[in-house]
């Protein structure tokens, strides 16, 4: 619902931990807490912290699979290390 162009907006009260409020001030300015505090609950709630793949970066992702092939003992997971390791210039 709209007030003059705006959306409205209640003031409420939750416990939340300290070292999360202490992470907001340190990481978001002044005056644009609250809208991200509100896109965080819009987010959560609407699923967006279901992630898949496509939500990670290559180097990531070539990370992952590096450690996965490592726990393996077979010859196409050797040739696998092998590249990976390359690509990340390890």
């Amino acid at each position: 619902m709209l007030d003059g162009g705006r959306r409205m907006r209640s003031i409420r009260s939750y416990n939340i931990r300290k070292s999360t409020t202490d992470r907001l001030n340190a990481t978001v300015p002044r005056g644009y807490r609250s809208d991200f505090v509100d896109k965080a609950i819009q987010a959560r709630c609407d699923g967006a912290d279901a992630y898949g793949a496509a939500d990670l970066d290559t180097r990531r992702i070539c990370a992952i699979l590096l450690h996965r092939m490592k726990l393996r003992n077979d010859a196409l997971a050797n040739v696998i290390v092998e590249c990976l390791e390359q690509e990340l210039n390890l």
